[in-house]
């Protein structure tokens, strides 16, 4: 299956991005993280107290899953 990121890597290169996508917290520096929920690929940042606390992006990754299956079911 191919997977386009051309709208993951516009929200990047645009810096649309500016809140963490975990706590929303607006740091001057945030780690840019790619990810891929089922058929969806996002673009998400973490601050640096976040991607400290979450090296791996497990607890992001379980953040996303939980928010899109939810907004799927409404």
């Amino acid at each position: 299956m191919h997977v386009d990121d051309t709208v993951c890597v516009d929200d990047f290169l645009c810096a649309r991005l500016e809140r963490c996508t975990q706590c929303g917290t607006r740091p001057q520096v945030l780690d840019q993280v790619r990810m891929r929920i089922g058929p969806l690929t996002l673009a998400c940042v973490q601050c640096l107290a976040c991607r400290n606390k979450d090296p791996e992006t497990r607890d992001l990754h379980a953040f996303l899953v939980t928010r899109y299956r939810e907004g799927k079911e409404r």
